[in-house]
């Protein structure tokens, strides 16, 4: 213990003051790590959707894709269906005719988290010349535009 207090004795105060603040600035640090990783993991994300080639829903469907995340998107006489490889929390399509007004329908589950479905008569979709999709996974949302009719 002596050896401890006679090297204490040959310390300058600024090896002393550094001893005795090192702790409290340790677990400041760690608590502010931890703020900002919490911040981090919250932030809203927005990505894009994209497809290969045309996509065409009416005559096939129509694959999107981000990541490991794809969205098979098709239309029949009385829906317009969605399948998607992930969960995702909720879908909403916007059809936007000539004039660019835009009618907003909020896709249904069917089974599971995994399929949707929108139930829209064919005098709805014809006259749409853009489908906009809006999916959303916890904080990070996926949109796609697709030309519907093109010229």
């Amino acid at each position: 213990m002596e050896a401890f207090f006679y090297w204490v004795q040959r310390m300058n105060k600024h090896t002393k003051t550094a001893l005795i603040i090192a702790p409290f600035l340790a677990i400041g640090g760690y608590i502010a790590a931890g703020y900002y990783a919490d911040i981090q993991i919250n932030k809203e994300r927005i990505l894009a959707l994209s497809y290969e080639g045309e996509c065409q829903i009416k005559q096939s469907n129509c694959i999107l894709s981000n990541g490991q995340l794809q969205v098979r998107l098709s239309q029949t006489a009385v829906s317009i269906d969605l399948a998607t490889t992930h969960p995702i929390d909720y879908a909403v399509i916007s059809l936007v005719d000539n004039d660019n007004k835009e009618k907003l329908y909020r896709l249904k589950q069917t089974t599971n988290r995994l399929n949707w479905r929108l139930a829209a008569s064919p005098r709805e979709t014809s006259s749409a010349e853009k489908l906009r999709l809006l999916l959303t996974i916890s904080k990070t949302s996926y949109l796609a535009e697709i030309i519907l009719n093109a010229k």
